[in-house]
């Protein structure tokens, strides 16, 4: 018997209004997918069968490009929330004015991932590609904390070149901001919807996001171990080993991190796309279509078997290595 599933994702949409320097879903999807997208009741069949695999509580998350942009992400999140999943939505908040809160607060969501990259503006909205993405995105925390009470908001911050010197002070204003329940760092990787380059960050279209002073790096990690481990408020949610870890990779970024284990999407994720596309990997084949195929069914079939073993042959340090596929005692480091 296989292990159940301890995570998804459904990415309501691939459009975006920002030029992100860090994710490319703004430009042209390169990859062909079915494109008929699933309609609300297929995406409810889905939740439907998911609950039938997995054990509560379980966190839904909603992803994108901007899933706000989308007319069924609150319905949806709603209905996940009545069927007693946890929910989680990520967001840039350009689009969370007042009446978008009301609406969140209505949609029962569980928890919010709002992006930051800096303390400056200057370079939160460089890092987005929008003037004015910092302070709508901290116009949205404001209106969150007012009309959603029960929402739990976090900051996720991409750690680059562009943002490294910004990190501490960052986290001591999230530590001191009683609105923002906690935050998670991401160490930056190849940029989403880019074909892939096993040396991307060599690349001068790339370059200029990834860190060349190395012991800058481990000076900057360091400073937020210490903080991790020794400020009263702290709200830093990476462990300690994942922030050790990101010193390794940026010293060494094709240096598979982890040890025997490999990677856990094989038995643990499921990744949906706005198409009804499911993957294991988004970096592999979908081994199904949520407007065709039952999950709790799909999961334990030898079509998935097959894509499991294809999955544990990987040594790539991808996104879901570096920054997502994380558990302690792991680490080739």
């Amino acid at each position: 018997m296989k292990n159940k599933p301890t995570y998804c994702c459904i990415a309501m949409t691939e459009r975006c209004f920002m030029r992100c320097r860090i994710c490319h879903k703004w430009e042209d999807d390169i990859n062909s997918r079915d494109p008929r997208d699933p309609d609300l009741g297929q995406w409810k069949h889905f939740i439907d069968s998911l609950k039938e695999l997995i054990d509560i509580p379980f966190q839904l998350n909603f992803a994108g490009g901007e899933s706000l942009l989308h007319e069924n992400a609150l319905p949806l999140i709603r209905y996940a929330s009545d069927k007693d999943f946890t929910t989680l939505l990520a967001t840039n908040g350009w689009l969370i004015d007042e009446d978008m809160a009301k609406r969140i607060s209505d949609s029962k969501l569980s928890a919010v991932s709002l992006s930051l990259d800096g303390i400056n503006d200057k370079t939160h909205d460089y890092i987005r590609g929008a003037n004015g993405a910092f302070k709508r995105a901290l116009s949205a925390v404001e209106l969150l904390n007012k009309y959603c009470p029960n929402l739990k908001i976090y900051i996720c911050t991409l750690i680059s070149a562009v943002n490294l010197k910004e990190l501490r002070d960052l986290v001591l204003w999230i530590n001191n901001n009683n609105m923002i329940k906690g935050m998670s760092f991401q160490a930056v990787t190849q940029p989403f919807n880019t074909p892939i380059e096993k040396e991307w960050y060599l690349s001068s279209k790339y370059s200029y996001l990834w860190p060349q002073d190395f012991s800058f790096v481990n000076d900057v990690m360091n400073s937020l171990v210490d903080i991790r481990k020794n400020h009263a408020n702290n709200k830093i949610n990476n462990p300690i080993s994942q922030l050790s870890a990101f010193k390794a990779y940026f010293k060494n970024p094709n240096s598979f991190l982890k040890k025997d284990i490999t990677c856990h999407l094989d038995d643990t994720a499921i990744n949906v796309t706005p198409t009804g596309d499911i993957f294991f990997c988004f970096y592999m084949d979908p081994i199904g279509n949520i407007k065709t195929d039952n999950i709790s069914e799909l999961w334990y079939s030898q079509k998935n078997e097959d894509a499991r073993n294809r999955i544990k042959d990987c040594k790539r340090n991808c996104q879901a290595i570096v920054n997502c596929n994380y558990e302690e005692g792991e680490l080739n480091i």
